[in-house]
C-alpha cells in the first residue's frame, strides 16, 4: 500500500526503511511514515484508534499534530513520548516526528544541565579569582566536578532511553497499525 514506512533513525541519524535498530538507544530517534491517505483520513484513523477499548497507547490530536504516549498504567519516568506532524506532500501524506521523554522530563534534564553549567562557570571564575590573590584555588575543582555531575546525568539519561526502548517499539507499532503497515517490518 503506497510507499514503505520509514522506521526509527539508525545510529547515523538517517532513517532506515522499515527497520529499527534495537542495539543502542538513539538520542531522540526520528520516525517518518509516508501514506497515500489524506491528512484528514490519517487524523481520523488516529482518533478512532485512540478511542478503541484496550488501545495500547494514549494520545491527543491538535491541528495536524498527534501526541502519543504510553498508557498511564504502564508509564514510567523513562517512557517515550512521540510527537507527530501530519503534512500533505506531493507523494502522499507524511507523518513525521521524534521520540523523546515526556516534555516535563526533557525540561528537567535541560534545567539540570543549565544549573551544572552555571555552577561550573561560577566555580571556575571564583577559583581563578582565588589564584589571582595568591590564595589556594580550591574552587577550581568545581569545574571538573560539574562536568562529572553532567556525565552522571547523561548516563542516567542513557539508561532511561534504554529502558524505554521496548515501549518505543510499541508506540511505533501502533502507528504502523493505524497507517495499515506491517508492524513487524
Amino acid at each position: 500500500m503506497g510507499n514503505a514506512a520509514v522506521g526509527l533513525a539508525g545510529a547515523d541519524g538517517v532513517a532506515q526503511d522499515g527497520e529499527m535498530s534495537a542495539n543502542l538507544p538513539q538520542a531522540r530517534p526520528e520516525a517518518e511514515f509516508v501514506t497515500p491517505l489524506s491528512p484528514t483520513e490519517v487524523l481520523e484513523r488516529f482518533e478512532a484508534a485512540l478511542g478503541q477499548p484496550g488501545c495500547p497507547v494514549e494520545g491527543q490530536l491538535v491541528s495536524g499534530h498527534v501526541e502519543l504516549f504510553v498508557r498511564a498504567a504502564d508509564r514510567h519516568f523513562w517512557s517515550p513520548w512521540l510527537s507527530l506532524e501530519v503534512r500533505s506532500q506531493v507523494d502522499g501524506t507524511h507523518v513525521r516526528g521524534r521520540f523523546g521523554p515526556h516534555p516535563h522530563v526533557w525540561t528537567g534534564f535541560m534545567a539540570i544541565y543549565a544549573v551544572l553549567a552555571f555552577a561550573g562557570i561560577i566555580a571556575l571564575m571564583y577559583g581563578w579569582a582565588q589564584r589571582l590573590v595568591d590564595e589556594p584555588g580550591w574552587a577550581l575543582l568545581g569545574g571538573p566536578g560539574a562536568m562529572a555531575a553532567a556525565a552522571f546525568v547523561y548516563g542516567a539519561e542513557w539508561i532511561g532511553k534504554g529502558l524505554g526502548t521496548e515501549q518505543m517499539f510499541e508506540v511505533r507499532d501502533f502507528v504502523l497499525r493505524v497507517l495499515d503497515r506491517d508492524p513487524t517490518g
